[in-house]
């Protein structure tokens, strides 16, 4: 990450640019051709953070695993620092449990169903900047359709043009300590992995001023569910598991006063090595036990007992296993 934290916008239009106004168009494509989609690393390298405490090597399974991992899966020290502001986790053996803490942060259709010898682990990522100049409410006339949209001119927001790129990028600066937001048109369609890949080449892109007397571009308000079947399969070396479900919301807005991004990535971790069908056992504990208090700072256990039968509270009323 450069120096600035950063997130990308792109939009989707066919509409030529001069020097005198210059707007950031909708979509102007068919939905069935191109729809919003959304990737929020920060929330799925949470996840994954939280489900693998040990910090084992991860297995994958197939190219993207590889490549995400590869190219986005690790953070510097100083960058997850920064991002532990907007991120928070749960970690739990009952869906019920992790469906009900989504909920409860605002993603009520937020649901994974997974039996218990199961672990689910849930991250949400919300991140809410206000522009350091806020814009103007205005409308975009495109195709005969209206859109709301936000007004800006040259001494609110950059615009720069990118070497290999047709369209101009737009610079939103926040007035949150090193986040801005950049706007940049597409024609393309990315998925998955490729549409981090294109963000991340965008921000590194040789560039150039533009010169232009205002922008118009679109508010935005977006709720969508981002497909993450490639994580399935994604496994812990040296241990027997493996993510068996994964599932992201993605929300977006985007207005005259400031922008909200936020994510809720949830997955679900089995043991791989299990014929399909078989269910674990239960452990039951049948002699006496160890039960040992330790600190990862003090070199001798504080306090050491050996429990037997005598020790065990007792039913009072007859009753058998669970």
């Amino acid at each position: 990450c450069a120096a600035a934290i950063n997130f990308v916008l792109m939009f989707v239009s066919l509409h030529s640019y001069n020097l005198r106004e210059v707007y950031v168009n909708s979509p102007t494509m068919p939905p069935n051709i191109l729809k919003s989609t959304a990737f929020c690393a920060a929330a799925i390298n949470f996840v994954l953070q939280l489900a693998n405490p040990n910090n084992f090597q991860w297995r994958t399974t197939n190219d993207i695993q590889h490549r995400y991992l590869e190219s986005f899966g690790k953070l510097t020290p100083s960058e997850t620092d920064i991002l532990s502001a907007y991120l928070k986790g749960k970690a739990t053996n009952i869906d019920s449990d992790l469906n009900n803490w989504f909920a409860e942060n605002g993603f009520p259709n937020m649901k994974l169903s997974y039996p218990e010898y199961a672990m689910g682990f849930g991250a949400i990522f919300d991140l809410l900047v206000d522009w350091k100049r806020p814009g103007t409410k205005s409308k975009l006339t495109i195709d005969n359709q209206v859109f709301e949209a936000i007004k800006m001119k040259p001494g609110a927001v950059a615009a720069y043009n990118l070497e290999g790129y047709d369209y101009p990028m737009f610079v939103l600066d926040t007035r949150d300590k090193g986040w801005k937001v950049h706007l940049l048109e597409t024609e393309f369609l990315f998925d998955d992995v490729d549409l981090l890949t294109a963000a991340t080449d965008i921000l590194v892109s040789k560039k150039s001023p533009f010169l232009f007397r205002e922008v118009i571009f679109p508010s935005v308000d977006m709720e969508i569910d981002v497909e993450l079947e490639w994580l399935i399969g994604m496994g812990l070396e040296k241990t027997p598991f493996q993510i068996r479900e994964a599932k992201k919301i993605v929300r977006l807005k985007l207005d005259d006063k400031g922008a909200r991004a936020q994510s809720a990535v949830a997955i679900a971790i089995d043991g791989c090595s299990l014929p399909r069908g078989e269910i674990p056992p239960i452990y039951r504990f049948t002699k006496p036990f160890f039960i040992i208090f330790a600190n990862d700072n003090i070199s001798i256990p504080p306090f050491v007992a050996i429990v037997s039968q005598d020790a065990w509270n007792v039913v009072l009323s007859s009753s058998t296993n669970d």
